[in-house]
């Protein structure tokens, strides 16, 4: 029998540009994307958000908005009591917000209309009587003694603490060279994705279906959650993904305005498009949380690390999201990189009145790993080594076991590593180039599948 590997060689594939197969598409115009769909007859959606960061909710009056002409459908918290998450263990969002508000711009109502224009107006109808709470834009501040909690079942605000200890670290520091700690912060970052968040909806009343079309990466999360906040039979929706224009994470979770959709489309009994402005896109977020690293590397005199505590502090937002796993990755990729014969790592990930934060692009260790590859040079510097040899000097052997339990089985770093040091012309070039310019590197991986659990 042939492997397939060897199947993979006869047919040329290995080492041979392949043509992507949507491209003709994409670059001609012809790609129909969310908002491109034809819908004829279909109901215009809109969302109504929170104008305040933290704030207890006494009442939506929707009887104006329902009484104006061309209205067909208005929703609120009320219409779904199911919260939904992508971590089993930490679904604690509502597609509407019920009972409180946790960040600006929260949905709290929708409606359906025959336009735009009607839609626009409807909103303005909607009375809201929202009581403030007191509101946390930062860690430090959420984590106060006297804060209040955003969620009754975690106090202090600590979505997740991860207090994690691999090998000897006291005993590494003390037979360490030098010793280091460095404190970086990191702003939240957002994806801005060429394409805006759209979702069409069409429920078909008499055989109770439901077709969604969406933006998402992931429509079979999409769909589970649908059924669930819905309260539907799986065989009875079906999620379609058209071309996506961008993703880079904001879209691997099911976000509120999809199931919104499919609520404002049942109700109405029939077909709603919702089509999210640039800000409304912002606002659903699921970016890379604002994020505090206080860092510190033993290093030997060869450039080995003996040693290495990390301690991170992730700004999450208003829900869970992708909270569990983003704190978590920020300790576990510490590893795996270059060989660590010891390390401790602290997470905390924070809630805040901030949009919620998610899986974005490198999920969870890009901060971690300009901290570490930053305060790797410089203490590369004063040991008097040069940045490559330093790597080289802390490479793993394949297979490998990481002292947290991650495996490797392949691992390209040393030919990567030689490969860019004499296509760079490293040797000639660094710190010789003309004033303003520099030449720099450093290294970076993520982890391969997930089938069994990161510790």
């Amino acid at each position: 029998m042939t492997t397939g590997t060897s199947a993979t060689r006869a047919n040329g594939a290995v080492g041979v540009r392949q043509p992507l197969i949507d491209g003709v598409e994409k670059v001609t115009g012809r790609a129909c994307y969310t908002a491109d769909l034809p819908a004829a007859g279909a109901l215009v959606g809109a969302i109504l958000r929170s104008p305040v960061a933290h704030g207890e909710i006494r009442r939506i009056g929707t009887a104006r908005a329902r009484a104006l002409p061309g209205v067909r459908a208005v929703i609120t918290g009320e219409d779904c009591a199911i919260a939904y998450g992508v971590i089993p263990i930490a679904q604690n969002e509502f597609p509407l917000a019920r009972e409180r508000v946790r960040y600006r711009g929260e949905p709290v109502a929708a409606v359906a209309a025959d336009d735009a224009a009607t839609a626009r107006a409807a909103l303005a109808l909607i009375e809201l009587d929202i009581a403030p709470l007191p509101a946390y834009f930062d860690a430090a501040a959420a984590r106060a003694t006297d804060a209040t909690p955003l969620h009754a079942n975690k106090p202090g605000n600590i979505e997740r603490e991860v207090d994690h200890t691999f090998g000897a670290v006291d005993a590494g520091f003390a037979a360490a060279d030098l010793v280091r700690e460095e404190r970086f912060h990191y702003a939240e970052v957002s994806h801005a994705m060429m394409e805006p968040n759209a979702t069409l909806a069409e429920y078909d009343a008499e055989r109770d279906r439901l077709t969604l079309h969406t933006v998402t990466q992931v429509p079979y999360y999409v769909h589970l959650s649908l059924a669930r906040c819905l309260k539907m039979d799986e065989s009875r929706i079906r999620v379609v993904k058209p071309f996506v224009g961008g993703g880079f994470g904001h879209r691997t979770e099911t976000l509120n305005f999809e199931v919104i959709a499919a609520l404002l489309a049942r109700a109405a009994g029939g077909t709603v498009k919702l089509e999210l402005s640039r800000e409304e896109t912002f606002l659903t977020h699921r970016g890379r949380p604002e994020t505090d690293v206080r860092l510190k590397i033993g290093l030997k005199g060869s450039g080995e690390i003996a040693a290495v505590d990390c301690e991170v502090v992730q700004r999450g937002g208003g829900y869970a999201g992708y909270g569990l796993v983003t704190i978590l990755y920020a300790g576990a990729l510490l590893h795996a990189l270059y060989r660590l014969p010891a390390c401790k790592y602290h997470g905390l990930r924070v809630y805040s009145n901030t949009p919620p934060n998610g899986a974005m692009r490198g999920h969870g260790s890009v901060d971690v790993r300009h901290a570490f590859e930053a305060l790797l040079d410089k203490m590369a510097d004063e040991l008097g080594l040069d940045p490559f040899a330093v790597r080289r000097a802390n490479l793993l052997p394949v297979p490998h076991r990481t002292i947290n339990d991650l495996q490797v089985n392949s691992y390209g770093l040393p030919e990567c590593l030689d490969i860019v040091e004499r296509a760079s012309g490293w040797p000639m070039r660094r710190g010789k180039l003309p004033r303003g310019r520099g030449l720099g590197m450093a290294c970076s991986h993520y982890v391969s599948g997930s089938a069994k659990p990161v510790h």
